[in-house]
């Protein structure tokens, strides 16, 4: 009954709040520098015209049209709505500022293909940006603001994308702890990259949803809820920092990657429901400062065919737990001190060791020593590896503890990413749309400088 819950619940933030309180003092935060317009309304490419604050442009890749800087008040009706088009636009440098009942979004696509939308601040609206039946949107440099005072309801989500392919979301910050319900939502979409990315201030910072090929990376988040996510493929999770009381929950996936990635003080860091072919490499798992022994580390139920390698495992509740999972192999992973390291319902249908000479894991309690060698543990002379077993329970156990800690072999290499993403380097990304009305673009990312998030206080429920 779980699995569709999440569908459920990403569905559920698609759909705007229906109801509203008294006017509040929303507009103290609206402090426009820009000019305002009203709001806009685009149907189809002719419309593209000075009257819809449009400043130049031709419409062409090398020279969109463009609406740029203004201030749109959302009151009335969604502040800039695009319907039906198929020449590149580009919305710059415009403040969506809502009033009660905020039930409008900041900027609305339908079915529109070629658009970019940069420098844009968006204030309690229904969603910041709502990406609908769309195709080839990039979105660069945003940020979004909930609710400041507890009667007015806050927004929904800051971007909401459904049924669309080829969208990037680039330095997207969310503010006002608690305020936002979703930081981003998908919803059966595909080719989908959000990177660079503070969404630390959220019930929900990423939720998503029969979608595929999303790559999330360089990315914190934090608040209630970190990434969840419900029957969704070729997901690949990198170099993010995970703050949030649960971290990372992914359910009916298949084909997952998770990598370099830091999981800290999270009740539950890293859940698996129901997941196939999912690799967990290079990630670390501790707990906040003063709560030792009360975050979480992996846990996988009814899953199979996942591998857990190179991961280092802190004073956390437990380090891997596998329940009713098969092909399981864990190995190369640095166990260093989990109240509970390992558990294994299924004993010989997982495995926790890569063979001889490869080895194990290093276990912080492990009492061998290391006297003899061989596959059997029976030739004289050391090899870094324990001469007996670490044993889990009664029919699990690492053959071959690694004695050393730092000795982790390179797993291999790693597959890339999905379709149409490329890492170029460290700093720069390169979007390729590869869809109708192809157009391939070169964004700058620099390194995000991500603010210091409040690590929320978690309560624990520990496993049984």
């Amino acid at each position: 009954m779980g699995i569709p819950l999440l569908v459920i619940v990403v569905a559920l933030l698609s759909t705007p709040t229906t109801s509203g309180p008294a006017p509040g003092p929303s507009t103290a935060m609206c402090r426009p520098i820009q000019p305002e317009h009203g709001p806009i309304l685009i149907v189809g490419n002719a419309d593209f015209t000075t009257a819809n604050g449009v400043g130049r442009g031709t419409g062409i890749p090398l020279d969109p049209y463009r609406i740029e800087h203004w201030y749109v008040a959302t009151g009335a009706a969604h502040g800039i709505e695009v319907k039906n088009t198929t020449a590149h636009f580009l919305i710059r440098d415009i403040l969506a500022c809502g009033v009660p009942p905020y039930l409008h979004d900041g900027v609305r696509f339908d079915n529109v293909t070629n658009a970019r939308i940069e420098s844009f601040d968006s204030i309690y609206n229904g969603a910041h940006i709502r990406i609908l039946k769309s195709t080839n949107i990039a979105i660069d440099r945003v940020g979004f603001t909930g609710r400041q005072v507890p009667w007015e309801p806050g927004t929904i989500t800051g971007i909401h994308v459904e049924d669309s392919r080829f969208v990037n979301m680039t330095r997207v910050n969310t503010r006002w702890d608690g305020q936002l319900t979703t930081g981003v939502s998908l919803l059966q979409s595909q080719d989908i990259l959000i990177e660079d990315s503070n969404l630390g201030y959220t019930a929900n910072a990423i939720a998503f949803s029969s979608s595929s090929g999303v790559t999330i990376r360089r990315v914190e988040v934090g608040g209630g809820n970190g990434i969840v996510s419900g029957s969704s493929s070729d997901v690949r999770i990198e170099n993010t920092r995970f703050l949030s009381c649960l971290g990372l929950r992914l359910a009916a996936a298949r084909d997952v990657a998770i990598l370099g990635s830091t999981f800290a003080n999270n009740a539950d860091a890293l859940v698996l429901e129901g997941a196939t072919n999912v690799m967990v490499d290079g990630n670390s798992f501790q707990p906040g400062k003063g709560t030792e022994y009360m975050a979480g580390g992996i846990a996988a139920t009814n899953s199979r065919d996942v591998v857990v390698v190179r991961n280092t495992f802190g004073p956390v509740y437990h380090g891997v737990r596998l329940t009713s999972t098969t092909n399981a192999s864990v190995h190369h992973n640095e166990f260093q001190g989990p109240r509970v390291p390992a558990y294994d319902e299924r004993g010989p249908e997982n495995r926790w060791d890569d063979g001889y000479p490869s080895g194990g894991n290093h276990w912080s309690d492990y009492a061998g020593v290391d006297e003899m060698s061989g596959p059997n543990q029976d030739l004289p002379g050391p090899d870094g590896i324990g001469d007996t077993p670490y044993v889990i329970d009664g029919d699990s156990r690492d053959r071959y503890p690694i004695l050393n800690s730092g000795l982790r072999p390179d797993s291999g290499a790693l597959e890339p990413g999905p379709a149409g993403f490329e890492a170029l380097s460290s700093t720069t990304a390169q979007l390729t749309w590869r869809g109708e009305g192809t157009v391939a673009r070169n964004l700058s990312a620099p390194e995000p400088r991500i603010p210091e998030t409040t690590v929320p206080s978690c309560a624990r429920q520990k496993v049984k």
